[in-house]
């Protein structure tokens, strides 16, 4: 949902990210489909988009791809602020969640079983999370930021899932 709650963004295979006015209420849920719906179109990723975050505090958006990479956008402007991952060192990102407690940082989780914080504002990365102990890395399938804590949850592929630091990046 974006900031003023008129609207929603959805990611897909054709690697676009589409901003949509969420209809009127009123509205008859049988009428015709109202092309003026679909406002916007963010054009950027080259491969499908897997997962959208929206920051409320910064009317940001952040998005992931398979293509490798995690971008920040103004939804508004329809730009792209920034782009993190583009060696794609990391793997490919499977999800990403802006911090609750931080609005500038968004945190991005991979398939190599890594998590990375990064600052949306400098950015830069600003840590990557310790990897698992004993048993081997899993790929993240979903990442989360505690609503009240600076701890980011990530859930794992094994089923495993992770409390971690934000400020020291340990389980």
């Amino acid at each position: 949902m974006g900031c003023n709650s008129e609207s929603c963004y959805s990611g897909g295979s054709d690697a676009r990210i589409r901003c949509w006015k969420i209809p009127d209420l009123g509205m008859d849920p049988y009428d015709g489909y109202d092309p003026s719906v679909l406002h916007t179109v963010l054009d950027g990723h080259t491969d499908a988009v897997w997962s959208l975050a929206f920051s409320l505090a910064r009317n940001r958006l952040a998005s992931c791809s398979a293509d490798g990479t995690v971008r920040i956008w103004d939804p508004c402007s329809g730009s792209c602020l920034s782009t993190y991952n583009g060696d794609s060192k990391n793997g490919t990102p499977t999800s990403v969640a802006f911090s609750s407690t931080d609005a500038t940082r968004v945190v991005a989780a991979f398939q190599t079983g890594r998590a990375v914080l990064y600052d949306a504002e400098a950015s830069c990365p600003i840590l990557t999370f310790e990897g698992r102990p004993a048993g081997g890395a899993s790929q993240i399938n979903q990442v989360v930021s505690h609503p009240t804590q600076p701890v980011t949850i990530t859930a794992h592929d094994d089923r495993g899932i992770r409390f971690l630091d934000n400020r020291t990046g340990k389980g």
